[in-house]
């Protein structure tokens, strides 16, 4: 067989003789340019309307005017020339020229193309323009429009070639112009037409109407074709003995000769061949006068593509017949004639060229080689399937010459690659294998995974097997049948439990159904044992509790067993375990241990202090104090760690600190995340507190007119800076001044203190103003808690000054527990409310943590309070009324506690529903008085909500009352002939006129008188002209309280002359002149109202009743013991009108009721050896009590003479019993019991002594006054 290449008309060297020689002829005379003598270079093509983007602007490969054109838009630029080397040399282009006339001239020289784009087909150039060569000119000057004359000349000037298109230009009469424009064309209509062309490529007859052809461009090639790929067209296969409906006349998608046939009846009609475009660009069936296909059988039947007729033509890709793309099919159905099995295929270019030829069957070639394709006549016979219906070239496109070698009977595959896919398709991962080092006495398996291709068309049918050494077996899978796209899995063993050490070789074989066999290799060593070694890391080894480690396993040899000890009380015997690790306040390092056992016998690793872990968040760090007041002040503390390098802390402000217990100043308020992070050589671990700091004023309004960290404080006695605040040392004091403008008014101030981390007592602390104390308070608590006092102050400057009178001692320990002040607040409760009066909740000045309430009203949280200035003008008995609500949420009724000067009134509970008055009777001094509204519940009802039954203030009211003023302020004891040396002078403990005397001589300076405050409100005794008693004998002698002068003045509650407390003893000692068995004593209020007055002995009344107390004169005589030196009301405070009844002589109570004896005892339990003389009910210790949280329990002590039932109890202002702490039989004794009233609210309490003597039968019934203020 022979297949020729596509091959152009006679050569240009042999034409060129006749060419040169008719021209010279012809144009002797006429033509406006002489030709030359010698020819070689020709204008080849010309497109003058181009159809495509040969300039390449957009959507082709990016290069312009060559054989792939662009997408982009068609302009004049498109244009171009084609010059071709028809010589046998190269050319020189150097100054060579070409014209283009068109009414005007523009000339390109080659030299110097500007803009021109030139393009070489075979990698030539401007001076080496090589034979058989094409030059595309792009972009040429000038416009190439359908009527152009181009003129080629070489550097000489002299004619080497001309094209006239369109109108004669050379005005030679013989209207010769190519085919294209002006009255001999007109306008291109599509790509088939764009372009004017030699054909036979390269012939030039002098006669441009014979030479030029109209086609589709072929930029850059021989004119006719595209150029040529590996082996351009092939006939690909061919159907001649049809066994499927393709032509599709029934039962299929009804589209003939596609990859789906029908299933109707099988004639001639169904017979088919496809040809393939091979080569690299596409193809022009109908370019001159068509490609053709010829089937010769006897007779001989021609397909012209020009003209296809009946013929059906399949395009796999989208092409056509002008333009059969490269890599694309061409099915030709219902071709002219019959195929039969014998028969001689043979496809022709447009210039007869044999381009491919195909012999089926017997010999037409003549050639007696007998080497036809094997289907048909002798050499075969008839199809017998569909398998063998189709005489295709495989591989797809092969062409070697050789029909009988490169065809193979097989399925059709029309439209489409000729090589089938295989039925199975199989694979196995992995593609080898080394099991690596495997002791004696084990063994090891390797899992191997088949696969059959996704696009298989059959199940993979086969079996494992294997070659090699005899220690590789296959476990299981060794047969298997996989589906297409399934898997199998087959697992193979090494085995070394009965070998030596030795190298181990092996083959996996797969067999299947797949003609590939594939071959796994395989490999291992039998070893001998290693010894056991134990070894391992951690994933980290520095963390925050809880803090989770993974560790991870690195022992060798042949090991069994593994026991982890993680050094925190457990194990684990698991390979690679995870731990973790939870500490409470600590920071450990933990030893890690590792032992491993098995036949490479025992070892065992241990790394001491491997893991190191800071205790949780909760306790990595500490502050003090976590939440204030805004400056607010708050030192760091971080348990000191040895191993750290480094520390960074971020106070969740903006601001960070690399020192290891800083000190920061929050200036805003807000709540603050606080995170430690601290560095080691084991890595790094940060330790974060949500919402750790809490920085919010205590009160709503008014504003803070003082705040004082406690090292701020511009007087500091001993002690030192501490990280919660200033460290006050026993005995020591701190001090600030303070300026107020205005009127006299309340204040409320708030101490922020704790006691110290030491042994002893806990410390007191106490306010003191301008050397006058307000209160003290017991600091019971290691961390700052807040202490509540309040004070009236007057304009001017005061010196606020804290102090810690304590001196407490651990002998044993060497220390005693300092204060801690960590904070000073002063706040104003500004104008008071001129009594009567009324006020909205909201307008109070005072008012802590809330919200405003449909804008008059004040929600109040839990454990808040608001506050307001009283100015009382007469002093008298009111009514307070009170508008109040419960909020709308759960939890219980929250109550209500209303406090004058700090001292409790009454308390209420609000019921849910409308708002409601409360009404509470008030007994008010004239003067400055300070309200407080308290809602003392603190029970948060709904965790999930975190919601409790907030209390709604809406406004109060004081109005006067109808009911008279009761005395307030009685004289309750007097000590008229002293027996002790109560100005102790000597032996006592050198703190005059207080329950310890001293035991120095007894003179007048010992006389005392004691006042008692026995109504509910405090009373100011500097008011008005000042409060002052009279001692009347003989002589009348003064003290007011304004100016006391010498006289002592000692406070049981820590009142001062300006809060002279409910409930509180006031003695007066070193009065004016001196005080005998006979005196009267009158005590005056402010306004110089007699209060109260005493007659003792002779009637200084006048009265003639001489009913003076029995003390002194002819009533009674001196004292001759201590059991007769007072003159005292008994019960306490009762007082009848009557001295006589009234009062008794009795053992002075200095500053106790006088219902007890006003012995101290530390006793605590059991009795003494002494008897009692009787029933006594002493007066509680501490009262008032119960500043919470720190101290809400106070001592309550009694005595019993005899053996008696006892019943000793708690009871409210409404008489309610609230506690009973002893009810049984007593021996004789004394005794003391504690009631901690720490869930009872602020106010006035009774405990109440009952009994009977079990000897003489007495009953008595004892009450004693308690104020619990927290």
């Amino acid at each position: 067989m022979h297949r020729q290449n596509v091959t152009p008309g006679p050569t240009p060297a042999g034409l060129a003789v006749l060419f040169l020689m008719t021209a010279a002829i012809m144009f002797t005379t006429s033509s406006a340019y002489s030709r030359q003598a010698v020819k070689t270079v020709v204008i080849n093509e010309v497109v003058t309307d181009p159809q495509q983007d040969w300039n390449d602007t957009a959507g082709g490969n990016g290069v312009a005017f060559d054989n792939i054109p662009g997408t982009g838009s068609i302009t004049d630029t498109d244009e171009w020339v084609e010059l071709f080397n028809a010589g046998t040399q190269a050319i020189d282009l150097s100054n060579w020229t070409m014209e283009f006339i068109n009414g005007t001239n523009s000339t390109l020289n080659f030299s110097s193309p500007s803009t021109t784009v030139l393009r070489f087909s075979a990698g030539g150039s401007v001076t080496n323009f090589q034979p058989g060569e094409y030059l595309v000119i792009g972009n040429s000057p000038g416009t190439i429009n359908n009527d152009i004359y181009l003129v080629l000349k070489d550097n000489t000037g002299a004619v080497v070639d001309d094209v006239e298109i369109g109108d004669d230009e050379e005005m030679d009469g013989t209207d010769d112009g190519a085919p294209d424009g002006g009255s001999s064309d007109g306008n291109a209509t599509g790509v088939n037409d764009e372009a004017i062309a030699r054909f036979p490529n390269g012939a030039d007859t002098g006669n441009d109407v014979n030479d030029f052809a109209k086609q589709a461009a072929t930029i850059g090639a021989s004119n006719g074709e595209l150029p040529a790929g590996p082996f351009f067209v092939v006939i690909n296969e061919v159907v001649t003995d049809p066994q499927q409906d393709w032509s599709d006349n029934a039962g299929g998608n009804g589209i003939a000769f596609d990859n789906i046939p029908g299933n109707g009846s099988i004639t001639d009609t169904d017979e088919w061949v496809e040809l393939h475009n091979a080569g690299a660009g596409a193809v022009n069936l109908t370019i001159g006068g068509g490609w053709t296909i010829e089937f010769l059988n006897g007779s001989t039947e021609t397909l012209n593509f020009s003209n296809p007729g009946s013929a059906v033509l399949r395009f796999s890709a989208g092409g056509s017949l002008t333009n059969f793309q490269p890599g694309e099919y061409l099915v030709i159905g219902n071709p002219p004639g019959a195929i039969n099995n014998n028969v001689f295929v043979v496809l022709k270019d447009a210039s007869g060229a044999v381009v491919d030829d195909v012999e089926i069957g017997d010999d037409f070639e003549n050639d007696g080689n007998g080497d036809g394709a094997p289907d048909g006549g002798s050499s075969d016979g008839s199809a017998t399937g569909v398998n063998d219906e189709a005489i295709a070239r495989v591989p797809n496109a092969v062409d070697t010459g050789n029909d009988v070698a490169d065809f193979t009977k097989q399925t059709a595959t029309i439209g489409a690659s000729n090589d089938l896919p295989k039925f199975c398709e199989l694979s196995v991962t992995p593609t080898s294998h080394d099991f690596g080092a495997v002791e004696i006495g084990l063994f090891a398996d390797k899992i191997f995974t088949l696969a059959n291709a996704a696009n298989a068309t059959d199940d993979c049918i086969g079996s494992a097997g294997l070659s090699g050494d005899a220690d590789f077996t296959i476990i299981s899978g060794q047969n298997f049948s996989i589906p297409p796209g399934g898997t199998h899995e087959i697992v193979v063993r090494f085995d070394c439990r009965d070998q030596q050490p030795d190298q181990r070789q092996a083959n996996l074989q797969l067999t299947s159904n797949d003609p590939d066999v594939i071959n796994v290799p395989l490999a291992g060593a039998c070893v001998m044992p290693m010894p056991c070694q134990a070894e391992f890391v951690a994933s980290a080894r520095f963390g925050i509790a809880p803090f989770t480690v993974e560790f991870t396993n690195l022992s060798t040899g042949s090991i069994d067993s593994y026991l982890w000890d993680f050094g925190d009380g457990t194990t684990s015997t698991k390979q690679n375990p995870k731990h973790t690790y939870n500490i409470e306040c600590v920071d450990p390092q933990f030893t890690v241990c590792l032992i491993v056992r098995g036949r490479c016998g025992e070892d065992r690793m241990i790394k001491k202090d491997y893991i190191l872990v800071r205790p949780s968040s909760a306790c990595a760090f500490f502050a003090c104090p976590t939440g204030g007041e805004p400056p607010l002040r708050v030192g760091f503390l971080n348990p000191p760690v040895d191993y750290a390098n480094g520390y960074l802390w971020n106070f969740g402000d903006g601001t960070t600190s690399t020192e290891p217990q800083p000190v920061h100043v929050y200036t805003k308020s807000g709540r603050y995340n606080v995170s430690l992070t601290i560095q080691t050589e084991l890595g790094t671990a940060t330790a974060t507190l949500q919402d750790y700091i809490n920085v919010q004023p205590h009160f709503v309004a008014p504003a803070t007119l003082l705040a004082l960290n406690g090292p701020d404080f511009s007087v500091k006695s001993t002690g030192g800076e501490d990280f919660c605040g200033w460290n006050l040392w026993s005995n020591g004091f701190m001090a600030h001044d303070v300026t107020i403008s205005g009127d006299k008014r309340w204040f409320a101030i708030e101490v922020v203190a704790a006691g110290s981390f030491a042994g002893g007592a806990w410390p007191n602390l106490q306010l003191l103003i301008d050397n006058v104390l307000i209160g003290e308070q017991t600091v019971a608590h290691a961390r700052p808690r807040t202490y509540h006092f309040i004070a009236p102050l007057s304009a001017g400057t005061h010196t606020i000054k804290l102090a810690y009178p304590n001196d407490f001692f651990d002998s044993a320990t060497k220390e005693d527990r300092n204060l801690i002040v960590t904070k000073f607040l002063l706040y104003d409760s500004g104008a008071p409310l001129s009594v009567p009066g009324n006020l909205k909740a909201s307008a109070m000045t005072i008012r802590s943590h809330g919200e405003i309430w449909e804008n008059t009203g004040w929600n109040l949280f839990s454990n808040g309070f608001l506050g307001h200035g009283l100015a009382v003008v007469d002093s008298g008995k009111y009514e307070l009324s009170v508008k109040a609500s419960a909020h709308d949420a759960e939890g219980e009724a929250p109550k209500l506690v209303v406090l004058i000067d700090d001292v409790a009134a009454d308390t209420v509970e609000v019921p849910a529903g409308p708002p409601k008055n409360f009404i509470f009777p008030l007994t008010l001094a004239k003067g400055n008085h300070l309200l407080q509204l308290t809602f003392i519940n603190n029970t948060i009802a709904n965790p999930a909500s975190n919601e409790d039954r907030n209390l709604i203030l809406h406004e109060f009211s004081v109005t006067p009352s109808s009911t008279p003023v009761a005395p307030q302020v009685v004289i309750n004891e007097i000590v008229t002939d002293p027996q002790r040396d109560w100005n102790d002078s000597a032996g006592g403990n050198s703190v005059a006129f207080d329950r310890t005397p001293g035991s120095g001589t007894i003179t007048d300076t010992d006389e005392w008188l004691e006042l008692f405050n026995a109504g509910s409100q405090a009373v100011d005794l500097t008011e008005g002209a000042g409060w002052s008693v009279e001692f009347i004998n003989g002589t009348t002698a003064l003290l007011n309280f304004k100016t006391p002068g010498s006289t002592v003045l000692r406070f049981s509650a820590g009142g001062v002359v300006t809060n002279f407390k409910a409930g509180e003893y006031l003695v007066i000692g070193n009065p004016p002149g001196s005080m005998n068995n006979s005196i009267f004593a009158v005590l005056r209020d402010g306004s110089n109202a007699v209060a109260d007055d005493v007659e003792l002995g002779d009637d200084f009344e006048n009265d003639g009743n001489g009913d003076g107390a029995p003390d002194g004169g002819a009533d009674g005589g001196n004292a001759t013991s201590p059991a007769d030196e007072a003159v005292a009301r008994v019960p306490n405070a009762v007082d009848t009108g009557n001295d006589i009844a009234d009062f008794a002589q009795q053992l002075a109570t200095i500053g106790f009721s006088n219902d007890s004896t006003g012995t101290p005892t530390t006793q605590v339990k059991n009795a003494t050896p002494t008897p009692p003389n009787g029933f006594v009910l002493y007066e509680n210790h501490p009262n008032p009590f119960g500043r919470l949280p720190f101290n809400p329990a106070t001592k309550i002590k009694f005595s019993v003479p005899e053996a008696a039932a006892v019943v000793l109890t708690i009871h409210n202002l409404k008489g309610q019993e609230v506690a009973r702490l002893i009810e049984g039989e007593l021996a004789t004794g004394e005794y003391e019991r504690d009631w901690n009233a720490a869930q009872h609210v602020t106010g006035i309490y009774f405990v109440r002594l009952a009994a009977v003597g079990k000897v003489s039968g007495a009953r008595v019934n004892r009450v004693q006054k308690m104020l619990l203020a927290k």
